[in-house]
């Protein structure tokens, strides 16, 4: 019998490439649950047959339970919203709960960084993470650019800011 893994927010950027990845190459190791919140955005998945759809809404404690049951891995996607750490942190308790015995986390560079929104929020999810006493990997990704600029699509729209340089205008170097 084969492991099964469950992966948070697979109709996502992150969550539809790895399953897309594990459904070409790994299918044969590996049974892979992907984690739907959303029904609407479920047909993207659709296309990749070994991946089975499971109903993963964080507000239903019936549906996540069916989701986690029997599964050993899971790859935990934090939602982009503000209540993300909460969001994360019953995510890990119900991982508990249900037996999981590995979590891959995403989270981001700057986790460490507690002076900054994200930082702060992403170390907490961290430590959250390293006290449950799962064993666990920490992927710590950048910030991808696609995510700032869906939340400014109408400035890129409409030419309200820049977004690359040409030789005659000079970018100022900044120091972190």
């Amino acid at each position: 019998m084969k492991p099964i893994a469950l992966i948070t927010g697979a109709t996502g950027k992150v969550g539809f490439a790895t399953c897309k990845a594990i459904n070409n190459r790994f299918s044969l190791y590996l049974e892979v649950r992907g984690g739907i919140r959303n029904p609407l955005k479920a047909t993207k998945l659709s296309i990749l047959e070994k991946i089975q759809q499971v109903k993963f809404d964080t507000t239903d404690q019936t549906s996540l339970r069916e989701a986690l049951r029997g599964v050993e891995r899971m790859f935990l996607i934090p939602p982009n919203s503000e209540n993300r750490v909460e969001v994360c942190k019953f995510l890990i308790s119900q991982a508990q709960l249900a037996g999981v015995n590995f979590i891959v986390l995403q989270s981001m560079l700057i986790a460490n960084n507690r002076k900054l929104m994200f930082g702060k929020q992403f170390g907490l999810i961290e430590d959250c993470l390293k006290e449950s006493g799962i064993p666990y990997c920490i992927l710590r990704t950048n910030l991808f650019m696609e995510n700032c600029l869906a939340h400014r699509w109408h400035a890129v729209q409409n030419h309200e800011f820049i977004t690359a340089h040409t030789e005659d205008v000079k970018v100022p170097k900044q120091t972190f």
